[in-house]
């Protein structure tokens, strides 16, 4: 499989798609309390690993999620806030969408835009559109989030 792990439970990138790679069946993705983000499915098995796919980077779950994270709406500047995403939907679901967004505000930040770009919107423009093209069904309300922090603090 294309792309390189960052360890157990930490997403690697394959062509178009984000996969969690866990041991066992007790993947604590597989149990979101019925929230419809992260929506996984089973769709492979490597080397005993359950692998899981996140399909569905544009739920309203993981949008307000991200938003409420990031403060994007709220606040005049990025205010990343682990508790208040944790107090908005509970210390177990927090901690599963917690793992996903790092993990997307990570790949967002891989972006070289900040050394290449002319000016503050073409890094936003250049670094949006590098994520869209490793990530095509993320939701637009996602990327001007993560766009919003990385312009913010490579201003």
């Amino acid at each position: 499989m294309p792309g390189q792990s960052r360890g157990l439970n930490h997403p690697i990138i394959s062509a178009s798609k984000l996969w969690i790679r866990k041991r066992g069946a007790a993947c604590p993705w597989l149990s979101c309390n019925g929230l419809a983000a992260p929506a996984i499915t089973r769709n492979r098995r490597s080397a005993g690993h359950c692998m899981v796919e996140m399909n569905n980077l544009n739920s309203p779950h993981l949008i307000e999620a991200v938003r409420i994270w990031t403060g994007w709406g709220q606040s005049a500047a990025p205010n990343r806030h682990d508790k208040r995403l944790a107090d908005h939907f509970g210390e177990n679901v927090a901690a599963k969408l917690l793992a996903l967004i790092k993990f997307l505000e990570d790949d967002f930040y891989s972006s070289d835009a900040r050394l290449t770009a002319t000016d503050l919107h073409d890094v936003e423009k250049l670094a949006s559109e590098q994520f869209k093209r490793r990530h095509p069904t993320v939701a637009e309300e996602i990327v001007k989030a993560f766009a919003w922090c990385y312009t913010f603090d490579f201003k």
